[in-house]
C-alpha cells in the first residue's frame, strides 16, 4: 500500500492479530488494519450478487484512512471540497476533475457500471466482459479523484471487489510494476494514451495473480522479492539527515588534534592533580605514544611535544619538497635524529595517547605510608577517538569523530571525573 511503511511480514503479523509492531506510526497501523477489514470484507462477498453504491466507497474509505490531523479527519469518508493534482512522470501538473463535478460525475460512473454488471449477468449479447467493467471503472474512478487522499488505494479495492465478484483473483500492484502503472495512467489522462495499453498492464497482473494462487496450492514459496528492497528503503529513510564529517584515522590528523585539544586535556590533567603533590614525598610524570605496532614512553610531556615536533618537520618535508630523491634524504636525515618518533608514529598508526603520574610516598598519615598513581588514556580506533574510564572502559559521553575537538568544558568534565576518583582512591587507603 502505497504511503505505507509496513512491510507484507509485518502486514502479514498485523493482519493475524499480531499488534505490536515496533517502529511504526499508528497512523501506518490504523491504515493498515482498516485495509485488513476492508480485504476481509470482499472475500466474503466472493462471487456473487454486488452492487458499487456511494455509500459503499465513502465507507470504504472510512475504513483505510486515519488522520493524526484533527483538521483532516473531517475529510474522511467525504467527496473532496477543494481541488487536487499530482506531478506526473514528466514533471508536469496534471488536474484530476473539479470537486464540484465529483457527485455528478461519481453517480454517473455508479449507473454505468451497475447498468455493465446487470447485463453481464443477464447474459446480453452485447454485455462487456468482465475485466474489462473492473478495469474500465478503475480508469474513470482515478480521473475523477473523489477524495481527497487514498483515492488510488480505493480505486484498486474497489477493482478487486468487481474481480472477485466476477470470480477473478485480485490483481497485486508490485513496487517493481508500480512505475509503469502510473506512466501508463498519466498518458491516458493528460496526453490522449490508449486505454488499452491500461488494460493489458492489469491483464498481465491478473495472470500473475493466478499464478500465484496456482503456487500456493502446489505448497511454492510466494514471498515477495520487493520487500526487503522496501525494507531497506524504509530503514535508509528513518536514518538521521544529518551527515556525520567522517574521517579515518590516519598519521597527520592525530598530532593536529593533540595540538588542537589534547595537549589542553593533558595540561589540565596535570594541573589539577598538583594539588596532591604535597602529600608525597616525589612526584613523576610519565607518557606513552602506543602504536597498532607497538609503541614507546618517557618521562614528563617533552615527549609528547617532541613527536609533535617531529611530525611537523616530516609533513613540512613532504609538503615543500618535490623532488623525491632530495625528500628521500631529508627525512633519511630525520629519523636518524628522531629515530624513537619514527618507529612509533611512521611504521603504525597511532593507537593511544595516555599520561600517568606517579605519586610516591605518601607522608600525612603517620606510619601509614603508600604509593598511588593516576592516569587518562586517549584511544584512536578507526573513525573515532575516545577516553577510557577508570576501569578501562569507553566513555561514551566523551566520544568524538576526528572531525571534532573536545570544547573546554569537556576537558573540565573529564579532568574533574578523574580526579575525582583519584581523591576517592586516597580516601579508601587511608582507610585501609
Amino acid at each position: 500500500m502505497e504511503g505505507n511503511s509496513l512491510t507484507r511480514i509485518e502486514t502479514k503479523q498485523l493482519m493475524m492479530d499480531n499488534v505490536t509492531i515496533d517502529g511504526k506510526s499508528f497512523k501506518d497501523i490504523s491504515e493498515m488494519r482498516g485495509h485488513d477489514e476492508v480485504v476481509q470484507e470482499i472475500f466474503k462477498i466472493g462471487k456473487g450478487d454486488i452492487r458499487i453504491s456511494e455509500k459503499r466507497i465513502k465507507n470504504m474509505h472510512k475504513a483505510i484512512m486515519h488522520e493524526d490531523d484533527p483538521a483532516k479527519r473531517d475529510f474522511i469518508g467525504k467527496w473532496k471540497t477543494t481541488d487536487n493534482h499530482l506531478i506526473n512522470y514528466r514533471g508536469e501538473k496534471f488536474y484530476f476533475l473539479p470537486h464540484s463535478e465529483v457527485p455528478d460525475a461519481m453517480h454517473e460512473l455508479l449507473n454505468e457500471t451497475n447498468a455493465d454488471i446487470d447485463a453481464l449477468k443477464s447474459g446480453k449479447k452485447d454485455r462487456k466482459h468482465p475485466v474489462l467493467i473492473a478495469f474500465d471503472f478503475h480508469l474513470k474512478y482515478v480521473r475523477i479523484h473523489p477524495f481527497y487522499d487514498g483515492n488510488g488505494r480505493t480505486a484498486r479495492l474497489l477493482t478487486n471487489l468487481l474481480l472477485i465478484s466476477f470470480g477473478y483473483p485480485p490483481f497485486l500492484l508490485s513496487e517493481k510494476s508500480r512505475e509503469s502503472y502510473n506512466r501508463i495512467l498519466a498518458e491516458i489522462q493528460g496526453y490522449g494514451g490508449d486505454s488499452k495499453d491500461f488494460h493489458v498492464l492489469l491483464g498481465n497482473l491478473l495472470i500473475e495473480s493466478q499464478q500465484l494462487v496456482l503456487d500456493a496450492i502446489a505448497g511454492k514459496d510466494i514471498s515477495d522479492d520487493d520487500d526487503i528492497d522496501k525494507e531497506i528503503l524504509l530503514w535508509k529513510q528513518g536514518l538521521s539527515e544529518k551527515e556525520i564529517d567522517l574521517i579515518k584515522r590516519d598519521i597527520v590528523k592525530i598530532p593536529k588534534l593533540y595540538e588542537d585539544s589534547l595537549r589542553s586535556l593533558f595540561d589540565s590533567f596535570l594541573e589539577k592533580h598538583n594539588q596532591f603533590s604535597d602529600l608525597f614525598i616525589e612526584r613523576n610524570v610519565v607518557n606513552y605514544i602506543g602504536t597498532t605496532l607497538g609503541g614507546g614512553g618517557d618521562n614528563g610531556l617533552v615527549f609528547f611535544e617532541g613527536w609533535l615536533d617531529y611530525e611537523k618537520k616530516y609533513e613540512d618535508i613532504i609538503n615543500s619538497v618535490q623532488d623525491m630523491q632530495k625528500r628521500s634524504m631529508i627525512l633519511d636525515r630525520l629519523a636518524s635524529q628522531s629515530d624513537t618518533y619514527k618507529k612509533m608514529s611512521r611504521v603504525g598508526y597511532v593507537s593511544e595517547l595516555s599520561l600517568r603520574i606517579n605519586f610516591i610516598g605518601f607522608v600525612k598519615n603517620g606510619v601509614h605510608v603508600f604509593n598511588a598513581s593516576s592516569e587518562i588514556k586517549v584511544i584512536f580506533d578507526q573513525f573515532k577517538y575516545y577516553v577510557l574510564d577508570e576501569n578501562g572502559e569507553r566513555i561514551e559521553e566523551f566520544q568524538k569523530f576526528y572531525s571534532q575537538s573536545y570544547s573546554d568544558d569537556e576537558i573540565k568534565k573529564i579532568v574533574n571525573r578523574s580526579t575525582k576518583y583519584f581523591l576517592e582512591k586516597l580516601k579508601r587507603n587511608l582507610k585501609s
